[in-house]
């Protein structure tokens, strides 16, 4: 292009002759296509050049990506180097942690059990403290048994002792009481026997048959009978009063035998030491009269004694009666009791004589 350029320029000067028009004429065509060729060439330039840039600009861009991407896949291969030392960590730990569960479940067991053997002990102490309780409870009781054993044994010495001075005392009355007439029925018993054998065998024959009870009512009657005097100042006047107690009425010789190793015998002889001494109450309050109705009622035609007519005590059979001081009405009713032994004495004979 410059060397066409040149070329115009060495024409110029070697024609100068030329009219200007001329010049004019024949240089606008070369301007033209100078002119369109430079366009072109810009054009080509501009369509080579344009996507060239572009292609830098992305090259650049993709170049600035790379290393941005070769900067992430380095720190990423840190990354997942240090993710692999993290991960065998983790796993070195997990290894740990298993063995250090399997230690501590091991130590879990052992600490289950020895729980349990601390549960069973701590049972077995409250078990052991129930029992001890209980027995300190009956230790207690046992020495409260004890005290009370031994009071109830002083209190029975002392009336042991009262009872062994009263029988010496009895005794003693019973060798000072005047001598039975000879020949009369169970002078044998009557010299050997004191005031106690004969209250022992009043309650054999009068109570046969009764509660310990009416044992003992029937031994108050004979006691209470001796304090009035009424009836006679000994144990032994008293029972064997005329027309009172009806076995010494009409079953002397039975009364007179009976050993006095009769079960019979014995079980009376504690009653009656208690009423001796007063170790029991006297369940009749006084009384100096009993009968059993039902038996009377059968020999007396339906009627019962005029001191029988009061209110009674009922204990066991009998019923028991303290009637008025008088002694008009004391015979009266004395005389009333004849009539049923007498009755009964004289069947008896009867049946005795068949």
């Amino acid at each position: 292009m410059r060397k066409s350029v040149k070329q115009s320029q060495s024409t110029r000067k070697s024609t100068p002759q030329r009219n200007e028009k001329d010049v004019q004429q024949s240089a606008d065509p070369k301007l033209r296509w100078r002119w369109f060729a430079g366009a072109a060439i810009l054009i080509v330039a501009f369509a080579v050049g344009y996507p060239m840039v572009e292609m830098r600009k992305r090259l650049d861009s993709l170049e600035s990506e790379l290393g941005r991407m070769s900067n992430a896949a380095a720190r990423a291969r840190a990354g997942d180097f240090a993710l692999k030392q993290e991960l065998e960590r983790t796993k070195a730990e997990r290894s740990a942690l298993k063995t250090e569960r399997s230690s501590l479940q091991g130590q879990l067991v052992k600490e289950t059990s020895r729980v349990n053997q601390l549960m069973d002990d701590i049972e077995a102490a409250e078990q052991a403290v129930a029992e001890a309780t209980a027995l300190t409870n009956q230790t207690t009781a046992l020495k409260t048994e004890l005290e009370a054993g031994k009071a109830e044994r002083d209190a029975l010495r002392k009336k042991l002792d009262q009872a062994n001075a009263y029988i010496e005392q009895l005794k003693d009355t019973s060798l000072s009481a005047r001598p039975s007439e000879p020949g009369a029925s169970g002078s044998s018993l009557e010299s050997a026997c004191d005031a106690r054998d004969y209250l022992i065998r009043t309650i054999v024959f009068e109570g046969s048959g009764e509660a310990e009870i009416g044992k003992i009512a029937i031994g108050y009657v004979v006691i209470n009978r001796k304090r009035s005097g009424r009836w006679g100042d000994s144990i032994e006047d008293v029972v064997t009063s005329p027309w009172q107690f009806e076995p010494w009425m009409t079953r002397r010789k039975a009364v007179e035998k009976l050993a006095a190793t009769d079960h019979r015998y014995k079980d009376a002889a504690r009653i009656a030491d208690e009423v001796l001494m007063g170790a029991v109450a006297d369940p009749t309050e006084g009384a100096t009269h009993f009968l059993n109705p039902v038996i009377v009622r059968q020999r007396r035609g339906g009627t019962l004694p005029a001191w029988a007519r009061g209110k009674g005590q009922p204990i066991g059979r009998h019923v028991f009666y303290a009637p008025n001081s008088d002694p008009t009405e004391l015979q009266q009713s004395d005389a009333g009791q004849r009539e049923p032994i007498a009755l009964y004495h004289q069947a008896s004979q009867v049946a005795d004589a068949g």
